[in-house]
This record gives structure tokens, C-alpha cells and sequence, in this order.
């Protein structure tokens, strides 16, 4: 009997795995009768999803719970509702504002992604990365494991990443990388990534060192993304300009050290530029991505959640998956006006004060688009 049969026979014993089997059946079908997207759609690679908005760590630097949003996990029967588009994409990356290993059933999340052709990828804060959740995300498909650690020493993690433990983060990428070994799974890609910040980055050379011994094959050093939170201006070792606020010779040095280390280690170490972004975008290129937090709201990307339990949507939102199907809130006229501004050299009014612009390369190339009431009343956009 093949080992697909097996697995086969033994989901049909338990109600739930006659269900999982009936989810992936219908992306599977899916992806036989597979159609062309829509040519508006066609800058579409990868979406971003909140799994959960549930976490397990209070993050310094994190904006989860800011503005006092309702916390909860997203149920598969809306995660399913992204089937149509999730067999056009290449990615989706099962991550939001939440720890995602919370949701008890992320591999079946990973496994549908899986099914419908798309590449399966997960960011974790790696506190509960036990080898039960390991061995299930990985029989469900999951191609990208990135691990969140932002020191190179227990004293800063901890007072960083506040609730997480070290050794024990250290300890589930060490035996992850070992699972991975054991099961010839070398081609599942993993990361480690690494919030620069002013309390953190002299520490990089010993994170460098303790990625390569974990058997991260990249570590990944990138800066404040949202500015949202005081703590968050006060850590960015960069003005809005883009000038370092920390002296520039010893900065250089060790990020010359984290090199050297990595390149002994067989390593890659990717160090993020201030200015970035790609086709002349911001850093999260909007034209080729969008946000599903774990109510169903659409929005341009994580930057700008929606976070309304109540059905009123600000203008940024692209509308919810329960109450209109995703390929028509995507050829809507919020969606397509939107990528409409990016595509014409016009950053959009709800983008203009966001941190990501100013990181921008070429900025000074854009003009304003119009406010969201303005762009609404007319089609235009729709035809250039």
C-alpha cells in the first residue's frame, strides 16, 4: 500500500480529516480546471494572510494591539474563499499581525496553499515551533520557514521580544534545521530575520554566528518598518532621510564582521537598504501583493489594516471576502484605483504618510493621487 493510500485511509477513520481531505479536494479540482487571470490582476505574485491575530509575546516594537483591535483566528471555510485567486499566485505568506502557530490548524492552511500550486510560507516569533507542529506543516507542504529574532544575546532578546525565551527559540530552530536534515527537506527554505534597531545592532555579529550554528542558510537584517509606536522612533537607526543616527565607521565594521562570518559559515547575509523598492515602488510593492487580516478584510497591504468588526470600512479597504467574492473586490473600483495611482507614478492619499514611502528611491518621481471620494466618482483609471 503507498504511503498515499495509507494517509488517505487513515484521515477517512475521524470526521476532521474527511473534511481536510474534502478542503484540498476542492483547491485540487481547482487547479485542474485552472483559467487565465484577469490582465488587471496579472502584478499579482503573492498575498500576505493573518492566520491569527492572536500572540503569545509582547513585542517591543510591535503594533499589534495599538488601537485595541478584536483578537481572534481565521476559520478555514473564509481562508477557502481565496481559492479562485491562491491557484494564480505564486506565494502566500501565512503571516500577519498575530503568532500564527497559534491557530491549531495552520498546516491544513498550509496544505490547501499547497494544493492550489502556490508556494506555502510562514514567519514565527519560533517560541512554540515544537516537532509536532513541525512535522505537520511540513507533511502539509510548507516551503519557507522565517524565524523572528532580533539579538545575539538572551539579556536583549528577552527584554525585546518580551515573554520569549531565549534558549528555547535557539533550541526549536536547532532541532527544525535538524528535522529538516533528517527528512531530506534541505530544499525548504528558512531565515533568520533580524530587526535592526539602536538597542540591538551590535549584537548582529553574534546573531550572524548563532544563525550559522542553528543552520539558518540566511539571515536577514532589515530596519522599522512601520514607525507606528514611540519605542519604534526612538530604536530607528536612520532619519526619514534615510541618514544614520548611529556613527557610521562602527556600523560599517560590523556589518563588514557579519559578512565575513557568514561568507565562513556558507551563509548568505542580506543586509536591507534604507532605500528600497522594487519597480519603483515602496519596500512592499503594492502592485504585486495585498493584506487579509483574520476577519476577511482586504486592504493594499499589512501597513494599512482595516481592523473593523462592525462592516464599516475606511476608504483604504478593499471591502470583506464574507460578503463579496475575491475576485470582485480585486476588479472593484477601490482595488483597481489604488494600483491605478501606483501604476501612474501617483502614491495614493491613504499612503502619503506612511513610513514605507519615505524609503522610496525615487520618490521625488511621484505626484500625489487624488483623495479615495475623488478617485471613486470617476472610471477613468480603469482604461489607462
Amino acid at each position: 500500500m503507498s504511503i498515499r493510500t495509507k494517509v488517505s485511509t487513515a484521515l477517512e477513520k475521524f470526521e476532521g480529516g474527511r473534511a481536510f481531505k474534502a478542503r484540498v479536494g476542492v483547491a485540487a479540482r481547482e487547479q485542474l480546471s485552472r483559467s487565465r487571470l484577469h490582465p488587471r490582476l496579472a502584478d499579482l505574485t503573492h498575498i500576505y494572510v493573518e492566520a491569527s491575530f492572536l500572540c503569545n509575546l509582547a513585542c517591543r516594537m510591535c503594533p499589534r494591539l495599538l488601537e485595541g483591535h478584536k483578537e481572534g483566528l481565521m476559520p478555514m471555510d473564509r481562508f477557502m474563499r481565496l481559492v479562485p485567486l491562491m491557484r494564480h499566485l505564486e506565494a502566500v505568506v501565512l503571516t500577519g499581525y498575530g503568532e500564527p502557530l497559534l491557530h491549531h490548524d495552520l498546516h491544513e492552511f498550509v496544505a490547501l496553499v499547497h494544493s492550489c500550486g502556490a508556494s506555502p510560507r510562514l514567519s514565527t516569533n519560533g517560541t512554540i515551533l515544537n516537532r509536532e507542529k513541525s512535522d505537520r506543516l511540513l507533511d502539509a507542504g510548507l516551503d519557507n520557514l522565517q524565524i523572528s529574532i532580533d539579538a545575539g544575546t538572551a539579556e536583549t532578546f528577552e527584554y525585546i521580544r518580551v515573554g520569549g525565551k531565549w534558549d528555547r527559540v535557539l533550541r526549536n530552530a536547532e532541532n527544525f534545521h535538524a528535522l529538516l536534515r533528517e527528512r531530506g527537506l534541505e530544499h525548504v527554505g528558512t531565515g533568520w530575520v533580524f530587526v535592526v534597531m539602536r538597542d540591538n545592532f551590535r549584537e548582529l555579529p553574534l546573531a550572524v554566528r548563532e544563525a550559522a550554528r542553528c543552520g539558518f542558510p540566511l539571515f536577514v537584517a532589515k530596519f522599522i518598518e512601520r514607525n507606528a509606536l514611540e519605542f519604534e522612533t526612538e530604536q530607528n537607526i536612520h532619519d526619514n532621510d534615510g541618514n544614520l543616527l548611529i556613527d557610521a565607521a562602527e556600523y560599517a565594521d560590523i556589518i563588514a564582521e557579519c559578512e565575513k562570518i557568514a561568507g565562513e559559515s556558507g551563509m548568505e547575509f542580506r543586509l536591507h537598504p534604507f532605500h528600497m523598492g522594487e519597480r519603483g515602488n515602496c519596500l512592499v510593492d503594492p502592485l504585486s501583493s495585498f493584506f487579509m487580516d483574520w476577519m476577511g478584510n482586504i486592504s493594499p497591504c499589512c501597513h494599512l489594516p482595516v481592523r473593523s468588526e462592525f462592516g464599516e470600512f475606511p476608504h483604504h479597504s478593499f471591502g470583506n471576502v464574507d460578503e463579496t467574492e475575491i475576485m470582485e473586490l480585486l476588479l472593484g473600483p477601490r482595488a483597481q484605483s489604488f494600483w491605478g495611482n501606483w501604476r501612474n507614478m501617483r502614491i495614493p492619499h491613504i499612503c502619503r504618510r506612511c513610513h514605507q514611502v519615505t524609503r522610496m528611491p525615487n520618490r521625488a518621481d511621484y505626484s500625489h493621487g487624488d483623495d479615495w471620494p475623488a478617485e471613486l466618482s470617476g472610471a477613468g483609471f480603469l482604461s489607462r
